[in-house]
């Protein structure tokens, strides 16, 4: 009986506490829900109390119980949606780029801005001990001249060694992780996928901190490796150790619930070495024909079964990158021989920039989501003349296929690939709608010249709510998260941000114009990690720029971080466009 009435003491205990703890009302703002109705609230209401959602509404709804205890924060007019979230970016590898320095005393390596492949100095080469009688690894290949002699490129594969000893290229962790998290905020992320995560104490530091402004998962991966035991172990002791389990809505942490693996490389000019269905083609006599290269494949496909045999076999997911159709059609048809569906955090195609016209169905067949990039839907360096001409007009028609995929039943989820392009979400909305860039906007391709507006192609965009849930209650229904987070209801966590435009009205905010928004507010679990607004409460402007005022934010420099482009400027060179 003492037990029984101890339980019931603290339950009633803890039923107190909720209901008397703080409650917020966000007030007199235009709330779209993206619950399973898609519900929209005009001048409407949500309210939160210990990072939890108590009540979401049309005015008057939730302040109807206020007491002289309840924060009232009038939005006035401006636009709440979910926290956004992404689930495909390297927040450390971008806080490097945007405060990395350049030490010439050692062996130099730099990161080609499509993060696979790498060149090396002289140093480097010698510390590797390459040479010219250095033979390709498997999935790599190792750029040498006409006379044989290494030209320091090391590609996929052949770049992991050279990763692997590259340190933390004078930047620690702990250091790239604040600049990471600062601009996530900043664009309204609360939640992401580390892609190609390492064992680090960065996040559970920053936790400790009180520093940690985004939920973060991450998947584990060692670039360039075929040794699947060790990378299951290895896997395996990451979510032992710093997995910290249940999501809890005031407190972010980290969790180890993927694998990441290269299918294949990437589909531009400059390297070629997606894998794809027909090769790649090449100038004959001015006449674009067939060649011999297919790309370079990560694994022969009883390797890539070998794979999902071992990581499902830990009860991990799979997050793999395939750039090519025939790269994509590898996973699907190793996946199929699996004979089974799959949950949706099971098995991921990180990318899928192109898609065989057959295979679409198979990713909602199967069960396997689409991780996408939208923003690589617009008029770009990337697909320069040389990247179209050798891909070809029928190939450049169903590039970045996001409503082939989604038509088709599939789960359309938003990555950003951050660095690989900067980080700006309205942006990546605009050109999944649109399949065009932006020429007001430095980030856009569209700003580097006239040969950049416009269209990529015909293909019908998404819709602007589609956009909009794959990159929040998609995204965590491919995290399998979607119980607590991505759409704002009653009891999921209260991560919300508040923006300036309404990105979904059509008639506030026309379609050229959807990439010029700006986050106002992100709170996360009801915390505020940003705010740049004068309605914001003083005490949560002092709480978010208490994160600001660190000597790491003040160092950031974000225009260091360029798309996929040698230069973020017109060329003056002549009329040729790459």
């Amino acid at each position: 009986m003492k037990t029984l009435l101890l339980t019931l003491g603290l339950g009633a205990i803890g039923c107190l506490a909720q209901a008397t703890a703080p409650e917020t009302v966000l007030t007199n703002g235009t709330i779209y829900s993206l619950d399973s109705k898609s519900s929209v609230f005009r001048r409407g209401e949500v309210s939160f109390a210990n990072g939890t959602i108590l009540c979401i509404g049309a005015e008057g709804a939730c302040a109807k119980d206020a007491t002289d205890k309840t924060r009232i924060v009038n939005l006035q007019g401006k636009t709440v949606l979910p926290g956004l979230i992404d689930a495909h970016a390297h927040p450390i590898d971008a806080g490097r780029a945007m405060l990395d320095r350049l030490n010439t005393n050692r062996p130099v390596m730099l990161i080609a801005t499509n993060q696979h492949n790498v060149w090396l100095n002289t140093r480097g080469l010698r510390a590797l001990n390459i040479t010219s009688a250095t033979a390709n690894p498997p999935g790599g290949r190792i750029g040498k001249d006409a006379n044989g002699f290494p030209t320091g490129v090391l590609e996929e594969n052949a770049a992991g060694p050279a990763r692997a000893l590259s340190g933390d290229r004078g930047i620690t962790d702990l250091d790239a992780a604040i600049a990471g998290l600062t601009v996530l905020r900043q664009q309204g992320f609360t939640t992401i996928l580390n892609a190609l995560a390492t064992p680090t104490r960065a996040w559970k530091t920053l936790a400790r901190d009180n520093r940690l402004t985004a939920r973060i998962f991450n998947a584990f991966g060692v670039f360039g490796s075929l040794d699947f035991d060790a990378i299951a172990a290895q896997a395996r002791n990451a979510t032992q150790q710093l997995d910290d389990g249940a999501m809890v809505a005031s407190r972010p942490g980290e969790f180890w619930r993927h694998v990441k693996f290269f299918v294949d490389g990437v589909l531009p000019a400059v390297s070629q070495s997606a894998m794809l269905v027909t090769p790649y083609l090449v100038n004959n006599s001015n006449t674009w024909v067939p060649g011999t290269n297919f790309g370079i494949p990560g694994s022969t496909s009883a390797q890539l079964e070998d794979l999902f045999t071992k990581i499902l076999g830990i009860n991990q997911g799979l997050h793999l990158h395939a750039c090519g159709d025939a790269g994509v059609r590898q996973i699907l048809t190793v996946a199929a021989r699996m004979n089974r569906t799959f949950t949706p955090s099971q098995v991921a195609v990180a990318h899928a920039e192109l898609v065989h016209p057959d295979d679409l169905a198979k990713f909602a067949t199967l069960g396997v989501p689409a991780v996408m990039s939208y923003q690589w839907a617009q008029k770009a360096t990337y697909w320069n003349e040389p990247s179209r001409l050798t891909l070809g007009p029928e190939r450049m028609a169903r590039t970045e296929p996001h409503t082939g995929i989604l038509s088709a039943g599939g789960l359309l989820v938003y990555g950003s690939d951050w660095p690989v392009d900067p980080l700006d979400a309205f942006l990546a909305l605009k050109v999944g709608v649109t399949r065009s860039g932006d020429a007001s906007n430095r980030n856009s391709h569209s700003s580097f010249g006239p040969q950049f507006v416009g269209r990529l192609d015909t293909q019908t965009g998404l819709t602007r709510e589609q956009a909009l849930r794959g990159m929040t209650v998609s995204a965590t229904t491919y995290l399998e998260q979607e119980k607590l987070v991505g759409s704002l209801e009653k009891g999921k966590f209260a991560d919300i941000i508040v923006t300036d435009r309404d990105f979904l009205d059509a008639r506030a905010v026309p379609d050229e114009e959807l990439g010029r928004n700006r986050v106002l507010l992100t709170l996360l679990g009801g915390r505020p990690v940003w705010a740049n607004a004068t309605w914001v409460p003083q005490d949560w402007t002092a709480t978010a720029k208490a994160l600001e005022d660190t000597a790491i934010a003040q160092r950031l420099n974000t225009r260091n971080i360029l798309p996929r482009s040698i230069s973020g400027r017109q060329c003056q060179h002549g009329s040729h466009e790459y």
